[in-house]
């Protein structure tokens, strides 16, 4: 395996209820088909599970953060247990014939023999097939079906599990029939008990609460009838309120309560109004209850004398999906991002939290001075990274489409180009704030920099793709002869808001509304989507989809004025990558007909390249291509299994290196590390792999040493790029990678380590 250290590991929240926990110092979330984990103070993801084959809907702690359960699109849950610093993969809890969407386990003190288990955990999952399992297992370690517990036509959106007063488990499931259901179990099997009343739309969540000496609050009038060994439920609902219902040992007497099982009754306690829309989520932090809204607002409710009142408000950019205790304060998340607030000496503070896309990560660049990574992903976003004090986080959200992002590339250290699923390449230029937050990272100057020609800021309109200037100064002031200016029509919905103080990580609603740029022009010509962009020898080179030679050509415009710079037909259909050489003497491109397209710089004529040479390179589609330093040689990946090196100016045949899956990326570093190329190849399946070999003088090299990075550190999906900084070290140089797998990371690989010997 080849020596790696994470740097960044960068991926937002899935879209669904029950998708983030915390137990102590350890958060989790569901990304896609991963589950992330984060450390609340320190805002960055540090390790990935993979096993599920279909999206996370829940995840949950238990036994104090020990385990992790989560529940999945692909019918399972898994069982997660910690061992040292890591984590370990346990049960499947199988068996579902619909996605899974809440999971709920119980630690029983002492253990319980069931079916030759000697079972300490029981786990409920929630499944939208109308049942709810109930399983016994040890730990991690394997899993007995115990029981399947069918509601009918109605579905349970979320369970909870809790001592029952008096001995026994109780399980309390929010189903869509406005109904909290209750179920009991005393040695056996769970058992129908009761139903609570009083929700008028789906109930979407349910959390348990065992009073106990030390979290029941003496002195409130709201909760001194509470007693240690009661259970209290909150519930969530989309009739906008949270309902609190009281399980104790006694006498029910009234039409208040109902009983759940001998000795044992159930009442209504409490309504928690003050949403204004659907509630998605409730957790509970001793006798304190915080719940999350789509109307942006996570509230925590706390017990004021006979009555529950807000003791925070905390607002979100847009609709929260979840919220829960944790890290000091409240994590929430709602829309693929997340938000995290501390409360320091009695006050309410928002603090940075992990960011990333919510979709596909489908390209990435890195600036020509390897101090910010941009990715962009079919959550139609675009995203600047780049090194803080503490690591790498997320600087900048340049650009918020209305298309799935496709592709882009830096054209200048503040000037970018993207193409989306529409028909033209737009180039965007950072603004003053992000320039002077840059300069402050990394103790430059003014003078490096085009800062005087940026705009102060950024709006998107109303209804609008076109991100628009606000506050330019002279030298962006619009030309009325310019054609595009012309074209624009802008409806001003923002004002120039305050940027994140210099050096310090934007906050989620800071690089929402702060932290775009303005779009400085349009590249015209395309008939069809964007599919790839490439930036070099002062040109942008930018292809389409295309079923036909007619439409596939390589179009070229100029980077500094926009103007169209020439059409190179050469393939039959989609060219899927298109790359400069360093030097600018060659452009290169791969496509869907199997075949690569070598284009040499010339001077004059109706296009600064000519076509060189055309060849049909391999068995499937080209997926992507690259420069070997000094454009000494070439590479070309293919869905074929094989990355095939070439020499740009002899006809002698590939060297052909086979990989086990097909090949979707490849990249070689810069510069040659120790009279070495080192080349970095991804896979459909999602392994990286880094390959060295020794400088063959005036031929391409055939003695190629493979290196695989660990799992871990890889991806588990389709890797659609991968690039290399483009300054490195000795000690280590830096790859971006983009996976379908919605991560984007940046890993430091020792290339010390690709050594025959190593």
């Amino acid at each position: 395996m080849a020596t790696v250290q994470p740097e960044l590991i960068a991926v937002g929240s899935n879209r669904t209820a029950h998708a983030l926990d915390c137990s102590g110092a350890e958060a989790a979330y569901a990304a896609g088909t991963l589950v992330a984990l984060f450390r609340p103070h320190e805002a960055r993801v540090h390790a990935v599970l993979r096993g599920h084959t279909a999206r996370v809907n829940s995840v949950r702690f238990a036994q104090q953060g020990r385990l992790l359960v989560s529940g999945a699109a692909d019918g399972t849950a898994r069982v997660w247990a910690r061992d040292g610093d890591a984590w370990r993969a346990g049960a499947v809890l199988g068996g579902h014939g619909a996605p899974v969407v809440a999971t709920a386990t119980h630690e029983i003190e002492g253990g319980v023999a069931t079916h030759d288990i000697d079972s300490a955990v029981v786990t409920c999952t929630a499944a939208t097939d109308g049942c709810v399992r109930v399983f016994a297992h040890a730990g991690a370690g394997d899993a007995q079906l115990q029981q399947t517990l069918a509601l009918g036509a109605h579905t349970a959106l979320d369970v909870a599990l809790a001592p029952l007063p008096g001995g026994g488990l109780l399980l309390a499931a929010a189903c869509t029939d406005a109904r909290v259901r209750l179920f009991v179990r005393r040695g056996g099997a769970f058992a129908a008990a009761a139903e609570l009343v009083g929700h008028t739309d789906w109930v979407t969540a349910v959390a348990a609460h065992q009073v106990t000496e030390a979290t029941h609050r003496a002195g409130d009038a709201a909760t001194a009838h509470w007693r240690a060994g009661d259970v209290v439920l909150a519930t969530a609902s989309q009739d906008r309120n949270v309902r609190l219902w009281r399980v104790w040992r006694g006498a029910g007497g009234d039409q208040r309560t109902v009983g759940v099982s001998d000795g044992v009754v159930a009442g209504a306690d409490a309504v928690l109004a003050g949403h204004d829309a659907w509630v998605h989520s409730v957790a509970w932090a001793g006798a304190r209850v915080v719940s999350a809204s789509r109307d942006g607002a996570a509230m925590v409710w706390g017990a004021a004398g006979d009555v529950w009142a807000t003791d925070a408000q905390l607002g979100a950019a847009g609709a929260l999906q979840g919220a829960v205790f944790g890290g000091g304060g409240v994590l929430a998340y709602g829309a693929g991002a997340l938000y995290a607030w501390a409360q320091r000496d009695g006050a309410w503070t928002a603090v940075a939290a992990p960011t990333g896309h919510a979709g596909a990560v489908r390209d990435v660049s890195w600036d020509a001075r390897g101090r910010h990574v941009l990715s962009v992903s079919a959550d139609q976003t675009a995203r600047l990274y780049a090194r803080f004090a503490d690591g790498w986080h997320e600087a900048a959200r340049p650009q918020v489409h209305g298309y799935d992002m496709q592709c882009a590339a830096f054209v200048a250290p503040h000037a970018y180009v993207s193409g989306a699923e529409e028909k033209v390449v737009r180039v965007f230029r950072a603004t003053r704030q992000f320039a002077a937050a840059a300069r402050a990272r990394v103790g430059g100057d003014a003078s490096d920099s085009d800062e005087d020609e940026l705009a102060d800021g950024a709006s998107l309109p109303a209804l609008g793709l076109s991100n628009k200037a606000v506050g330019a100064g002279d030298a962006c002031a619009e030309d009325p002869d310019d054609t595009y200016a012309a074209r624009r029509v802008h409806t001003d919905v923002a004002a120039l808001a305050p940027a994140p103080a210099p050096g310090a990580v934007p906050l989620e609603d800071q690089l929402q509304r702060h932290t775009l740029w303005p779009e400085a022009d349009k590249l015209y010509g395309h008939p069809h989507e964007i599919y790839a962009v490439a930036a070099g020898a002062g040109l942008v080179a930018s292809t389409c989809r295309a079923a036909s030679a007619r439409h596939a050509a390589v179009r070229l415009h100029s980077a500094r004025t926009g103007q169209p710079a020439g059409v190179l037909p050469a393939h039959a259909l989609t060219a899927t990558c298109v790359r400069f050489s360093a030097d600018g003497a060659w452009l290169l491109s791969g496509s869907r007909d199997r075949s690569y397209a070598l284009f040499a710089r010339r001077e004059g004529g109706d296009a600064p390249y000519v076509l060189a040479r055309r060849q049909q390179a391999h068995a499937r589609i080209v997926w992507d291509v690259a420069w070997a330093p000094g454009a000494r040689f070439f590479a070309t990946a293919s869905r074929d299994k094989t990355v095939k090196l070439w020499a740009p100016d002899a006809d002698a045949p590939p060297v052909t290196l086979a990989f086990p899956d097909a090949v979707t990326a490849v990249d070689f570093v810069p510069e040659r590390v120790g009279a070495r190329y080192v080349l970095a190849a991804a896979l459909e399946c999602g392994r990286v792999f880094v390959l060295a070999a020794p400088d063959a003088g005036a031929g391409v090299p055939t003695q190629w040493t493979p290196r695989e990075i660990a799992p871990e550190h890889a991806h588990s999906a389709f890797v659609h790029r991968v690039r290399w900084c483009p300054v490195g070290s000795a000690a280590a140089w830096l790859l971006a990678s983009a996976s379908a797998d919605h991560t984007l990371r940046i890993t430091a690989i020792s290339l010390s380590s690709l050594s025959p010997s190593a």
